[in-house]
């Protein structure tokens, strides 16, 4: 995603997909650094229709104090 509304749009999407959804963090953990933080989550999100378990990692890079870009990656476990 490039830009401001970009990232609005997407966000807003996960948000509706995720309304019925209940989630449990497993594990959630940060590190942070000078220009830099890192997010590694397991999530167990529980839907009407069955469960998944999702392995995630988030890095945000910052530059003079504002979000300049972000990497993830995301891989579904087995129960």
């Amino acid at each position: 995603m490039v830009g401001r509304d970009a990232v609005i749009a997407a966000c807003e999407a996960s948000s509706a997909e995720l309304a019925s959804t209940m989630t449990t963090f497993r594990s959630f953990r940060s590190i942070v650094g000078t220009d830099a933080v890192v997010v590694d989550a397991v999530a167990e999100y529980r839907e009407p229709d069955g469960t998944s378990i999702v392995s995630s990692c988030d890095l945000y890079d910052f530059a003079d104090g504002l979000v300049v870009a972000i990497t993830s990656y995301a891989v579904e476990l087995d129960e």
